[in-house]
C-alpha cells in the first residue's frame, strides 16, 4: 500500500469536508412595469431574455397584452428593456393597432428571419380576434425587422379555415447548420379537421418560412392525426443524437379526442420528416395517470455525464387527491427511462407544474438546475403560486421563490442582465398590483456581517465575496461609493459595477491593503470565494452620518481588464 498516497488522499478528503455546502441561494428582489403602468395591461405575460442589442447585457422582451395602443382596446404591445438596469426601453407596437388583438401574449421569436445580418423579433397574438362580431381565435403574428424594429410585417395562418387554431401560441427558430439560415416555426396546435363524426378534431399543425417571412409559410402536418393531440402545442429544437444535426420536438399534449395523456413528435428540424416519438412515461402508485404530457423544455447534458436528458412536463397529471402536475427529467436512447420525477414544493390542484420550465446554473455551482414556475389559473390567486428551484446535479434540494401577493407566476427566463456572471431569474405576476410586474431575482454576491455602520462607536465589517463557479481564480477587487447605485457603472461590454464613482472611490482604491480595508482586492478561490473586512475607525466621518455607503466587488477578465461585477451592497452610517 502507499502510504505517501493515501495521506493526500485522507488530506483532500478532509480538504473537501471543509468547503461549505451551497444551501439556499441569497437573491435581491427588484421589479419592473410597463411605462406608463396600465391598469388591466397584463404586462410581462410572455417574456423572452435575449441580447438584442449585441451590447454584453441579456435584454428582456416583455408582452403586454391586454394594453390599449392609441386607445384601441385591448390591442397589445411589447417592451424591449434593455440591461443592466431596465431603464433604456423601446416600445414595439403595430403602426395601425386591431381590436382585441392581445398582442404579446404568448413568448416572442428572435432571430435574422430575412438574412440581412441584423436580427428581428416577432411577436405572437395567438387568441386575436378575427372580428369582434364573429369571434374567432385564429391568431396572427407580427414580424418587426431588425436593427431598429420600425419596419413591420403582418404574418397570418396560411390556413384560415382553421378557425380557433391560436396560430402563434408557440414558435422557434431553427438554425441550420449547413446554410445559417435561420427558420422560423409557428405552430397552430388547434388547427382542426372535421372528424367522421362531425365533430372538430384539433390534430394541429406548424407553419414554417423555408424562404423568409415575405412569403406565405407552409404548413407542417400532424404526422400521426389519428392521435388528436394538438400538435405543436409546445416546440423546442434540440440535438437529440450529438450527431450534430438538430431535431424538431412537437409536443402533443392531448385535449382532442385522441391519447389523453400525449406524448411528443420528434422530426428532423431541417426536412421535417418525422422520425419517431417519445411516449409518456407511465404511472406509478406516487403519481398518475399522466395527462397533457408533451411540454419539453430543455435536451442535453443536464446531469453531467456526457448523456443527452429530456426535460418534460405534464402539468395535468395526479399526484394523490390532486392534480398538480408534474415534471420529468427522461434519458435513455428513446427517453423512455425517468431519471427524476420532480413535484411542486407547494402543491395546487390545477397548478399546472411542468408547463413551463427552464434550465440554468442558477447557484454557479457548475450544475445545471431546473426552474419551474406553479402557474395555477390565470384568474384565481393565491397563496401556492410559486416558483420552485431543483438544484443539480441530483435535484434532491428545492428552493421556492415568492412571486407576490395577490398574483400568481404566468411566464418566466433567465439572463444575466447586469453583468455579474450569474444568470438572473426574471418571473412574471401579471395579475401583480392590478397592471402586471416583472420580479427580477439577483443572486446576491456580497454579503456583510452587520446592517449598519457606527461612527462613534467604530464597526468591523466582514464581507464574503461568492462568484460562483465563473469567478475561480480570477482577480477582484471592492469598491466604496457614496453616491448610491443607479445608474452605476458600465465598464465595458457586459460589464456593470453596481455603484456610482465618486471621491470615496478613489479613497477606497488609495486605502486598499491598509489595516482600514483588508483584503479589498486579491484572488478568488477555486469556488469564487473570497473575504474582506471594512474596520471603520472610531470617531471618523461625523460629517457622513445619516449617508449611504455602497459597496460592490468586481472579477476582473483576463489581463485585470473589466469583467462581471457583484450585486450592490449599501449600509446606512450611523452615529
Amino acid at each position: 500500500m502507499n502510504t505517501n498516497r493515501s495521506f493526500r488522499f485522507a488530506c483532500l478528503a478532509a480538504l473537501l469536508l471543509t468547503i461549505p455546502a451551497r444551501a439556499q441561494v441569497d437573491f435581491d428582489l427588484s421589479f419592473v412595469e410597463g411605462s406608463p403602468p396600465e391598469f388591466g395591461a397584463f404586462f410581462g405575460t410572455s417574456l423572452l431574455a435575449v441580447d438584442v442589442d449585441g451590447d454584453g447585457f441579456c435584454d428582456l422582451i416583455a408582452g403586454e397584452p391586454n394594453a390599449d395602443q392609441q386607445g384601441v382596446l385591448d390591442s397589445g404591445r411589447a417592451w424591449i428593456l434593455y440591461g443592466p438596469d431596465f431603464q433604456r426601453r423601446k416600445l414595439l407596437a403595430p403602426r395601425v393597432p386591431m381590436q382585441q388583438e392581445f398582442l404579446g401574449t404568448s413568448r416572442s421569436a428572435f432571430g435574422d428571419f430575412d438574412g440581412d445580418g441584423h436580427s428581428d423579433i416577432v411577436l405572437m397574438a395567438p387568441t386575436a380576434m378575427d372580428s369582434p362580431y364573429l369571434p374567432s381565435l385564429m391568431g396572427r403574428a407580427r414580424i418587426f425587422f431588425g436593427p431598429d424594429f420600425e419596419e413591420q410585417m403582418l404574418l397570418r395562418d396560411p390556413t384560415p379555415q382553421d378557425v380557433n387554431a391560436f396560430f402563434g401560441w408557440y414558435s422557434v427558430v431553427v438554425h441550420h447548420p449547413a446554410t445559417g439560415q435561420q427558420e422560423l416555426l409557428i405552430a397552430a396546435h388547434r388547427a382542426w379537421v372535421l372528424a367522421p363524426d362531425n365533430t372538430f378534431d384539433f390534430i394541429g399543425e406548424i407553419i414554417s418560412w423555408p424562404d423568409g417571412p415575405g412569403v406565405i409559410g407552409v404548413p407542417i402536418e400532424n404526422p400521426d392525426p389519428v392521435t388528436s393531440s394538438t400538435f405543436g402545442s409546445t416546440l423546442l429544437v434540440a440535438d437529440l443524437d450529438g450527431d450534430g444535426h438538430p431535431e424538431l420536438l412537437a409536443g402533443r399534449t392531448g385535449g382532442g379526442f385522441g391519447v389523453p395523456q400525449g406524448d411528443i413528435a420528434v422530426l428532423d428540424a431541417v426536412t421535417k420528416q418525422p422520425l419517431w416519438n417519445i411516449q409518456a412515461p407511465p404511472g406509478t402508485p406516487e403519481y398518475g395517470p399522466i395527462l397533457s404530457f408533451g411540454f419539453s423544455h430543455f435536451a442535453g447534458d443536464l446531469l453531467g455525464d456526457g448523456s443527452v436528458s429530456l426535460v418534460a412536463g405534464a402539468p395535468s397529471t395526479r399526484v394523490g387527491p390532486i392534480k398538480p402536475g408534474v415534471l420529468f427529467v427522461l434519458g435513455g436512447t428513446d427517453f423512455s427511462a425517468v431519471q427524476h420525477a420532480l413535484f411542486p414544493s407547494h402543491p395546487a390542484n390545477d397548478g399546472r407544474y411542468g408547463e413551463k420550465a427552464f434550465v440554468a446554473d442558477v447557484d454557479v455551482d457548475g450544475h445545471l438546475d431546473i426552474v419551474v414556475p406553479t402557474l395555477g389559473s390565470p384568474f384565481v390567486a393565491t397563496a401556492d403560486n410559486v416558483v420552485d428551484i431543483h438544484f443539480g446535479p441530483d435535484f434532491t434540494r428545492v428552493q421556492f421563490l415568492n412571486v407576490a401577493a395577490s398574483s400568481f407566476a404566468s411566464e418566466g427566463a433567465v439572463g444575466d442582465f447586469d453583468g455579474d456572471g450569474c444568470l438572473e431569474v426574471a418571473v412574471t405576476a401579471s395579475l401583480g398590483v392590478g397592471q402586471g410586474r416583472v420580479y427580477i431575482h439577483d443572486r446576491r454576491s456580497l454579503h456583510a456581517d452587520v446592517a449598519e455602520v457606527s461612527v462613534s462607536a467604530g464597526t468591523s465589517v466582514a464581507l464574503s465575496l461568492d462568484f460562483g463557479i465563473p469567478g475561480a481564480h480570477r482577480d477582484y477587487l471592492v469598491a466604496l461609493s457614496l453616491s448610491g447605485t443607479s445608474p452605476g457603472l458600465v465598464a465595458a461590454p457586459g460589464s456593470f459595477l453596481p455603484l456610482n464613482p465618486d471621491a470615496a472611490t478613489l479613497a477606497g482604491f488609495a486605502l486598499s491593503h491598509t489595516t482600514i480595508l483588508v483584503d479589498f482586492s486579491g484572488i478568488l478561490d477555486s469556488q469564487g470565494r473570497a473575504s474582506a473586512v471594512l474596520n471603520w475607525p472610531a470617531g471618523a466621518g461625523s460629517a457622513l452620518i445619516g449617508q449611504q455607503l455602497t459597496l460592490a466587488a468586481m472579477a476582473l477578465a483576463p489581463g485585470n481588464r473589466p469583467g462581471f461585477g457583484s450585486s450592490a451592497l449599501t449600509l446606512p452610517i450611523g452615529p
